[in-house]
């Protein structure tokens, strides 16, 4: 009895042993250098598919899994590499089982990574050998990738031509230029003052915010039209980087003003409310009669708004 239990222990051990979800590896650590002379071909490769399946079928995911992956090689910075690499390497995640084997890389489908290739079917130096490229740098060293291609030719002995010199020379300036300038920021519009100013009498709108540029130039200010889609302001007094000042074009009615600067940076929408859009329109005669029918329900001040608004059309 007690040879059957411990034979039945041992067997229970042998098959936890057997079904780990992380497996254990060792690697000896390595240099870019040492990498690059141990590996047949050093590439930069884009990562088309990474697929994980289960070794036995039968058995699903507890009978081990792999992670199929295959690559589209961009660049080759030493050695002889095929247009597209393939490699099947250990672990991954099949039916919610995950078999997580150390130093081996893992990959992503859309990232890119320099592989240090071994035969071209694995990679040298586990995680190691498998550094992700990001905006043109390598994540690992910060180097772009041709300062690190010139790393490893260095190491390898080979010499790179003149024009690959120059071609990784130009790239890389030109990412580093890109990254040191940051882009402009568009105008935005925090507020317009006064409310309601009615559009074509010769009254100003002050507009504060941001970005609008030291000076005008080529700068507009775009209201939105009471019978066309917009109205230039074609009088600015004043314009700053947080203020202009401008009269409400004749025109102009309620909706949204925007800022467009020297520069062709464009405002989103700000919403101002015209008090009312003069179309130039006038009197025929200095004197014309009229007559107002002070049946409106809501007021009894028809005739006095009347007579204010036929003052200010002839007024401008």
């Amino acid at each position: 009895m007690r040879f059957r239990t411990l034979f039945a222990l041992a067997l229970g051990a042998v098959f936890l042993l057997a079904c780990p979800s992380r497996a254990q590896a060792a690697v000896v650590p390595m240099t870019v250098e040492s990498m690059s002379r141990a590996a047949s071909a050093v590439v930069v490769a884009e990562c088309v598919s990474a697929v994980p399946r289960a070794v036995s079928p039968d058995r699903g995911a507890r009978g081990g899994i792999v992670t199929d992956a295959a690559f589209r090689v961009t660049d080759v910075l030493s050695g002889e590499s095929p247009d597209v690499v393939r490699m099947t390497l250990p672990g991954g995640e099949v039916d919610g089982l995950v078999l997580s084997v150390s130093e081996v890389p893992s990959f992503s489908a859309g990232s890119t990574y320099v592989l240090f290739l071994e035969a071209g079917k694995a990679v040298v130096g586990g995680t190691q050998g498998a550094l992700v490229v990001r905006n043109g740098r390598v994540d690992a060293t910060g180097e772009s990738v041709g300062a690190f291609a010139r790393r490893v030719a260095d190491a390898t002995g080979r010499k790179m031509s003149l024009a690959e010199v120059l071609s990784a020379t130009i790239a890389a300036r030109a990412r580093d230029a890109a990254e040191s300038v940051a882009p402009l920021a568009a105008p935005v519009i925090n507020g317009m003052t006064p409310g309601n100013v009615s559009a074509g009498t010769g009254s100003s709108v002050t507009i504060s915010g941001t970005g609008f540029g030291a000076t005008q130039g080529t700068g507009a200010v775009l209201f939105d039209g009471h019978e066309s889609a917009v109205v230039t302001a074609t009088v600015v007094t004043s314009w700053s980087d947080t203020a202009i000042v401008c009269e409400v074009p004749r025109g102009a009615g309620s909706g949204p003003v925007i800022v467009r600067t020297a520069g062709g940076l464009v405002s989103a929408g700000y919403t101002y409310d015209v008090g009312f859009s003069y179309g130039g329109y006038r009197w025929a005669t200095p004197s014309e009669t009229y007559r107002v029918n002070p049946n409106t329900a809501d007021t009894s001040a028809e005739l006095a708004m009347i007579q204010a608004a036929a003052a200010s059309w002839n007024a401008v």
